[in-house]
């Protein structure tokens, strides 16, 4: 009854929802598998528990039971649900970051599920070794790994893992040659179009989504722009799923990409920002720190200052926040790995002196017994481990002391970070005053510019209008000359016309009357009509037009002051 409440108990702790889970309790845990039989029924139903329903925060827990399989199946010889162990462990030690032991136990895993022939574990312990070494950038051997799982899945028909093999050995290839003057994008492109093909054969939307997206941002590297939209826009039409969502913060970034190389700039935000929306949703801060910086780029280049100066900010906060991380967990892993070195030392220094005691009361009963030439050997034994037990005390020493310098290291790294985290904000603090001082000496120049422009169409216009003064001020002088002139003409037309002429004329027409000369004194008669005909009217007109232009010489010259006035009443 009481196992059964436990082991009740324990299922309750680890349903498979699992939200709010709590850390197992080793000690109860081991009670339970002590009491448990060993079929393979029961193996199945631990292993599906420590691979699916128990959390990451469960990792003492997963490793109890997965070593408590190994132990029961390899006692009855159940050799699949060993290899399976061995499996499920070096997946536990990956996902706890200790990825230098999970390599030790895909190894074990594999050759068990090579002897045995179990090639889908075979595959899967082959994936995950290339996945260690292309993670530590050892590309080389994870291609050799990746092979081997394409050469499995391709004998065996094991589709799932043929499209994820094709597209993990495409990113290899780019990794182990983006750096080159010739990166070799074709390949990349013909092992991802490999793994769309398979997908597509299996209608596998993840793999769809995943090989349409790498095919259109290896293309964007290679400048072919077509072709990069049409196999990102093909990657969309999955992605409008909603379920599928969670993957469109890259698609996202890489469409934003396209469009942000062609300057496409209102687009290239578009995307930037809708891939953002997605991460709020999905966090991943190494690709929302791409982003902002992306966007921060964007901004400037189209003139949006506001807005590029806060992404920049953000995009400065999640750099230094992650770079921050990296080297705390760096140390963090350090420490731990030395700390287990120091406690390894030190229980093979416990170790060398029980077994230097051992070894002392040994000699002490050869002695004893008289038997010297054991007792010489016991004193032998006696010096070599008390100067291995020397060489360990130095050895600890050593690593006690790369500890504390590591810590010492660490926390100067940490300082680095923060000063420099300190120098960012000053700097971009000086960015924003020369921003604004460039806004100043930008709106003070475009005033300067404007009153400059006023000034000089005011003076523009008042040249002209002096050009046409002068110019109306000749005209007038020209016509008072014209008039003087007339004057003098009509002065002299009045010489003409004064009584002493008309008298003598008349006299002369009367001496012709009476001399009978009538012909001669008609002529004359129609001379004096004549001319006085012409003189009088035009006399009229010329005075009349002379007070008219007279008038308008005083009211314009009197624009130029009153000297003029007095120049033209002279004349």
């Amino acid at each position: 009854m009481k196992r059964i409440i436990i082991i009740t108990f324990l299922f309750l702790l680890t349903g498979t929802t699992l939200k709010a889970q709590d850390v197992l309790k080793i000690d109860s845990l081991k009670n339970v598998l002590a009491t448990e039989a060993t079929d393979t029924i029961t193996l199945k139903k631990y292993l599906v528990l420590a691979v699916s329903r128990l959390q990451t925060n469960n990792a003492a827990a997963k490793f109890l039971i997965l070593d408590w399989i190994i132990a029961k199946a390899k006692e009855n010889k159940f050799q699949q649900y060993e290899a399976n162990g061995y499996y499920w462990k070096a997946v536990t030690f990956m996902i706890t970051g200790q990825s230098d032991k999970s390599v030790e136990w895909y190894t074990t895993a594999m050759k068990l599920a090579h002897d045995i022939n179990y090639l889908y574990l075979e595959n899967n312990c082959n994936i995950g070794l290339g996945a260690f070494y292309f993670n530590n950038e050892q590309y080389d051997k994870a291609r050799s790994y990746f092979e081997k799982v394409i050469d499995i899945s391709l004998k065996n028909n094991f589709t799932a893992a043929l499209t994820s093999a094709y597209l993990n050995m495409s990113n290899v290839i780019f990794g182990a040659t983006k750096h080159l003057p010739s990166p070799k994008y074709d390949e990349v492109i013909h092992y991802m179009k490999l793994s769309l093909e398979v997908a597509e054969k299996r209608q596998d939307t993840v793999f769809l989504i995943k090989a349409n997206t790498g095919i259109g941002s290896m293309y964007n590297l290679k400048k072919e722009y077509a072709l990069s939209e049409n196999y990102l826009k093909q990657a969309g039409v999955y992605l409008a799923v909603p379920k599928w969502e969670y993957l469109g913060s890259n698609f996202y970034g890489n469409l934003g990409e396209v469009y942000k190389v062609q300057n496409k700039y209102k687009e290239a935000i578009e995307n930037f920002r809708t891939g953002l929306v997605i991460l709020k949703k999905y966090p991943d801060p190494d690709l929302e720190y791409k982003y902002y910086g992306s966007l921060a780029e964007l901004s400037e280049a189209t003139g949006d200052y506001a807005n590029a100066y806060q992404y920049q900010i953000r995009y400065s906060a999640l750099r230094d926040s992650l770079l921050n991380s990296e080297k705390f967990k760096a140390a963090a892993e350090l420490d731990v790995k030395y700390q287990q070195a120091v406690k390894d030392k030190e229980i093979s220094r416990l170790q060398a002196e029980q077994k230097i005691r051992q070894l002392e009361s040994e000699k002490q009963k050869a002695i004893i017994a008289g038997n010297l030439l054991e007792a010489k050997r016991k004193e032998d034994e006696i010096t070599l481990l008390s100067r291995e037990k020397e060489l360990q005390d130095l050895q600890l020493q050593q690593q006690n002391e790369m500890l504390v310098r590591n810590k010492l290291q660490a926390r100067a790294d940490s300082q680095q970070i923060e000063l420099g985290f300190q120098q960012t904000l000053l700097n971009e603090k000086q960015i924003s005053n020369q921003q604004r001082t460039r806004n100043y000496l930008i709106g003070g120049l475009a005033l300067l510019g404007l009153l400059s422009f006023v000034l000089y169409r005011n003076i523009a216009a008042r040249k002209k209008a002096y050009a046409q003064l002068e110019y109306k001020s000749q005209q007038i002088k020209e016509q008072a000359l014209q008039l003087s002139r007339q004057a003098k003409l009509i002065a002299q037309f009045q010489s003409q016309m004064n009584p002493h002429f008309v008298y003598n004329a008349l006299h002369n027409i009367q001496g012709l009357v009476l001399n009978e000369e009538n012909k001669k004194a008609n002529t004359q008669i129609q001379s004096l009509a004549q001319l006085m005909r012409k003189t009088f009217p035009m006399q009229k007109k010329m005075i009349s037009r002379w007070k008219k232009r007279s008038t308008i010489c005083r009211s314009i010259l009197s624009l130029k002051g009153p000297h003029s006035t007095d120049r033209l009443n002279s004349r």
